[in-house]
């Protein structure tokens, strides 16, 4: 499977081994699959977003699929038509779908492709759309109010309670340690979880959400803090000067270098964006 998707690592053991070692079609409605090893997340893989059952006819085994021009074949109960980019994705149903298709009226689906988040609430309002997942939390009164809407999952409680997790990850060769602490201790996590997800989200103490088998939240994460981050980064050996607004950063060892309060968040801002970078790196990871 190498090079054939960016998420193999989900799908082999450490060394490199398969965890699937075959499948097998026992009947039109059951497949069983025959692993290397015991794997106990199994099941829950297969329930990932990434986890396909795809025809070996229709799906090349070593080769990426190209939406807007390959055949794309699935299980499900839509055939797929077409895919323009940025605009829609077209699909009918599948008549012949095990199990029947008497369970609803709908006959064609059109997914469109609106990228800006008012836009997108806009159209369900006006009824040029007739479902969106995930509706923006500012948009919630309109939708309760609008008799044509119905608005499901206002809670929240529960939004705030989901398993989609939002993360910043740092390549430890290039962030050194305390840069990292620096940086943890610069981030104002109310105002990501209060104002830019307007209360719908909840900070995590641990990778693992709380509740779930192997989840620990007993430790102290890094809380925002500007003064424990700014004396960190005087502790490795950058200041400013307070004099020259030119030279942004000093090393330690210069002359000029001078501590200076750390509260002054004018100097601090003005010596964060002006001058030589205290950390440059391409990416965070």
């Amino acid at each position: 499977m190498e090079d054939v998707t960016q998420i193999e690592e989900l799908y082999v053991w450490p060394d490199g081994t398969p965890i699937v070692d075959q499948v097998n079609v026992n009947s039109p409605t059951e497949v069983e699959f025959v692993l290397n090893d015991a794997y106990a997340p199994f099941q829950a893989l297969l329930c990932f977003s990434g986890s396909y059952i795809q025809s070996p006819t229709s799906t090349p085994q070593d080769a990426y699929l190209i939406t807007a021009s390959s055949d794309l074949v699935g299980t499900g109960p839509w055939v797929y038509d077409s895919y323009e980019a940025g605009v829609e994705v077209l699909m009918h149903a599948y008549p012949g779908y095990y199990g029947g298709w008497g369970h609803t009226d709908i006959d064609k689906l059109v997914f469109s492709g609106i990228t800006d988040s008012n836009a997108r609430n806009l159209a369900l309002l006006s009824e040029d759309i007739q479902f969106l997942d995930d509706p923006h939390p500012s948009f919630h009164d309109q939708f309760a109010a609008d008799a044509g809407t119905t608005l499901i999952g206002d809670d929240p409680l529960e939004e705030s309670q989901s398993l989609v997790t939002q993360y910043m990850d740092m390549n430890c060769n290039k962030i050194n340690q305390t840069f990292r602490q620096a940086i943890s201790y610069g981030i104002d996590y109310a105002y990501i979880t209060d104002e830019i997800m307007e209360g719908t989200a909840d900070r995590l103490e641990s990778p693992i959400p709380e509740g779930i088998l192997m989840g620990d939240w007993s430790s102290d994460e890094a809380v925002y803090d500007l003064t424990i981050a700014r004396t960190m980064m005087q502790d490795i050996g950058y200041g400013y000067n307070g004099t020259d607004t030119t030279l942004g950063w000093l090393d330690q060892g210069a002359v000029e270098f001078t501590a200076f309060d750390l509260d002054y968040n004018d100097v601090w801002e003005y010596a964060a964006t002006h001058g030589r970078e205290a950390l440059s790196v391409s990416f965070t990871y």
